[in-house]
């Protein structure tokens, strides 16, 4: 541990923010485990834990202008092969030409380093970055860092979004609200997929290269063009983390800000990150937000999952659906999933069409098979007698991994709506008063509750 002289604290790890004019003065660490000597840092404190800074290079401005900055440091290599003796002490990388080395104490620091790092099992044991928070802890309150991994780097129409995901799922918001948001802005929803929504996904489609997640958020993070320059965009699958991002929401989606403030740097995979994505896949815990029990007649209640800790959620349904043995699917799954398919989800309904809840029942297209021959042209209410009226409606779906809409066949409608028996509503208020509270209760969100409000669904692909 690392106590502080100040508050005398125990700390695991001290965090230190290096300024410099130019990238190329900055260290450069190898690899995760290597030893760094620093010289003249200021301490000073950030998230209630001491922090480290240092200035270094060339000075730009005032009085020294031109001159060097007083902080220095170099970078020694962690391991050292076998018979190496002398060169072991030997950084590969120093802030000036020369630098002093104490041949006794620097030494015995360097090898006790050396020997810690062996003794917790290598750099493999080391302890991730303590302000890192997964996506599901995003709140509106404060800026935040992630350690996550880049799914993609969309560029549209002189946007960047970067793509990113550790596992988690973004808290729901109520659909249409807006947060922190500029208004006029141009900037809209992304809800990212590996594959089109238009065309069923063929086998193989993925065989050759690393499957996406199935579940998790992907998170967009919007930039800007005078945020960053595009060579220094991060590539495609690679690990980073993100400092100080800021976020708003954008028609109901949670979405990250690079602004002025934030930086982003390569880092090593997140193993913390990825055994509770691991876990949570066998679970098939595909909602963090919601209580994967649904209608299953029993009071489990989510204690979260590992690393992600998410509070428990009360859920709430109206509805009732076929196949439950089937696991859970996130959409994401689903939709890269070959059809023909059944898969069953867990998911919030967002809108419902027709929009006019009179219009969710439809007169058949087809006369009854049971109808007799030569009762054509009888009276209006002979005609009533043998009208049939089905299901008639599409629902817009959401989970963690994104929208979907989906078409409920008049028999699937029988079954998810169990309690209400198709008819034409525009005739039996009784009815209709009956759908329409189901309908609200279905798709009216409160912010306050983001568990509420999740049904478990059985679709066809």
């Amino acid at each position: 541990g690392i106590t502080s002289t100040e508050d005398g604290g125990q700390y695991s790890d001290i965090q230190v923010q290096f300024f410099a004019t130019s990238r190329e003065e900055l260290p450069k660490p190898r690899k995760k485990g290597d030893i760094i000597r620093l010289h003249r840092v200021k301490v000073g404190r950030w998230e209630g834990k001491p922090q480290l800074n240092a200035k270094i290079g060339t000075i730009m401005q005032g009085g020294m202008a031109g001159g060097f900055s007083r902080c220095q440091f170099c970078v020694f290599d962690s391991r050292v092969a076998d018979g190496v003796e002398n060169t072991g002490f030997e950084p590969y990388q120093r802030s000036s030409a020369s630098f002093t080395f104490d041949s006794v104490n620097d030494k015995e620091r360097i090898q006790g380093l050396r020997r810690y790092l062996a003794s917790i099992g290598g750099e493999g044991a080391l302890v991730d970055d303590t302000f890192s928070i997964p996506i599901t802890r995003i709140t509106m309150l404060k800026n935040y860092d992630l350690h996550v991994k880049v799914l993609d780097v969309v560029r549209d129409k002189g946007k960047v979004t970067l793509v990113v995901w550790d596992g988690s799922d973004a808290r729901p918001f109520v659909p249409g609200m807006n947060l922190n948001d500029a208004p006029g802005d141009g900037n809209t929803c992304h809800y990212w997929m590996p594959c089109g929504q238009d065309f069923p996904v063929e086998e193989g489609t993925f065989a050759g290269e690393e499957k996406p997640p199935g579940l998790g958020t992907a998170f967009p993070v919007l930039l800007r063009q005078f945020d960053i320059d595009a060579e220094d965009l991060p590539a495609k699958g690679q690990w980073i983390r993100l400092r100080q991002l800021s976020s708003w929401v954008k028609n109901g989606q949670l979405q990250g800000l690079f602004v002025q403030s934030s930086k982003w740097a390569p880092a090593e995979p997140n193993q913390a990150w990825l055994t509770a994505s691991r876990e949570r896949d066998e679970r098939r815990q595909v909602s963090l937000w919601a209580n994967e029990q649904v209608g299953a007649g029993n009071n489990f209640r989510s204690e979260g999952l590992g690393a992600f800790e998410m509070p428990g959620q009360v859920p709430f349904g109206l509805t009732r659906t076929m196949f439950e043995n089937q696991p859970l699917r996130s959409i994401r799954e689903i939709l890269m999933a070959p059809a023909p398919n059944r898969h069953r989800c867990l998911v919030r309904i967002i809108q419902h069409f027709p929009k006019d809840v009179h219009d969710l029942c439809a007169e058949s297209a087809e006369p009854p098979a049971k109808r007799k021959k030569g009762a054509k042209g009888k009276s209006a209410e002979e005609d009533k007698k043998w009208t049939k009226w089905e299901w008639n409606l599409r629902l817009l779906i959401e989970d963690a991994t994104g929208k979907m809409t989906v078409n409920v066949a008049p028999e699937d409608g029988r079954e998810f709506f169990p309690h209400i028996e198709p008819c034409d509503l525009w005739d039996n208020d009784g009815v209709f008063v009956k759908l329409e509270k189901t309908m609200r209760a279905l798709t009216v969100k409160d912010d306050r509750a983001p568990g509420e409000g999740w049904v478990q669904m059985c679709v066809m692909s």
